[in-house]
Parts: structure tokens; C-alpha cells; sequence
């Protein structure tokens, strides 16, 4: 499987475009979650609507960046071998 992926780039390329494609749906769909899991939680505890809306604004965006930043860096490395790999050939 290396080999093919050594010597053909188009399906190297493929690879890391599902690849980035997969690990941005996973931040989506973990952000998600993490917006409803606190959400249920402040409902249950304490219905409070400001309390609500604080709890969701306030981590949840810079865990979600975080994580796009984890994703983008991945590509980039990922990027710089599939460059790497077309300069030997």
C-alpha cells in the first residue's frame, strides 16, 4: 500500500483531503456535543437562562478553536510530506 502511495501523488492527495475532511467533521460533531452535554447539565441543575448562555459562550468556542487549530496543523504536516514525497520522486 506504501508503495502505490509512494510512486502515484494523485492518490496521496486524495488521502489527505479525506483525511482533513474527516478531522473537521470530527471537531464539528465533538463541539456539538460539548455545546449539548452543558447545556442538559445547567438545565438540570439550575434552569437558569444567563447562567445557560454563560456556560455555553464562554468555553466552548476556544475548545472548538483549539481544535481546528489541532486539525489545521495535522494537514500542514500532512501537506509537507506529500511534498516531501514529490520532491524525491
Amino acid at each position: 500500500m506504501f508503495l502505490i502511495i509512494y510512486r502515484n501523488s494523485t492518490v496521496w492527495r486524495i488521502i489527505i483531503i479525506t483525511l482533513a475532511a474527516a478531522l473537521i467533521l470530527i471537531t464539528k460533531v465533538f463541539s456539538n456535543q460539548y455545546i449539548t452535554i452543558i447545556a442538559s447539565r445547567t438545565n438540570t441543575v439550575k434552569p437558569h437562562i444567563q447562567r445557560c448562555v454563560i456556560t455555553i459562550t464562554i468555553p466552548n468556542p476556544y475548545h472548538a478553536y483549539s481544535l481546528v487549530v489541532y486539525a489545521i496543523a495535522i494537514t500542514l504536516i500532512l501537506a509537507a510530506f506529500m511534498l516531501q514525497i514529490h520532491n524525491k520522486k
